[in-house]
């Protein structure tokens, strides 16, 4: 089995190393890796900015599975376009990504699902956000 990791920071060197600890035989390739990574697994050519080139090398060749660990990798929409692609990706979906970086729209989901959320709001100025803490401290 080929597996891809995106990033180059500790939590996907974690995800290498027990990956590897867990299933030696797989062969690993990071992308695009950093120096102590590619002690360990192979590194592959990635920009962020050209999904493309990634998507056919991960094609070429034939990488059986995509995780990708970086928050910016995610946030590109990398993950979507190996999907569209046909490849296999672990790492979250453009909608989930949304309800990671975007923590008010997080809240209303949530709370439109019954589940309970902090009493919380988003202003636009400082003034708005004492007005909002006096009040909900009873001052």
């Amino acid at each position: 089995m080929k597996i891809l990791i995106i990033g180059e920071g500790a939590r996907e060197h974690a995800l290498m190393w027990k990956l590897m600890t867990d299933a030696p035989s797989v062969d690993i390739y990071c992308a695009p890796g950093n120096d102590a990574m590619s002690l360990l697994a192979h590194n592959a050519p990635f920009e962020l900015e050209m999904p493309d080139n990634l998507a056919h090398w991960a094609l070429e060749n034939r990488i059986d599975l995509v995780v990708i660990g970086s928050r910016e990798a995610l946030s590109s929409g990398v993950g979507e376009h190996l999907r569209r692609l046909g490849l296999e990706v672990l790492g979250g979906t453009d909608k989930a990504r949304q309800l990671e970086e975007d923590l008010s729209l997080a809240r209303e989901v949530m709370s439109r699902a019954g589940l309970p959320v902090i009493n919380s709001q988003a202003f636009a100025s400082p003034k708005e956000a004492m007005t909002f803490l006096q009040e909900a401290r009873g001052f």
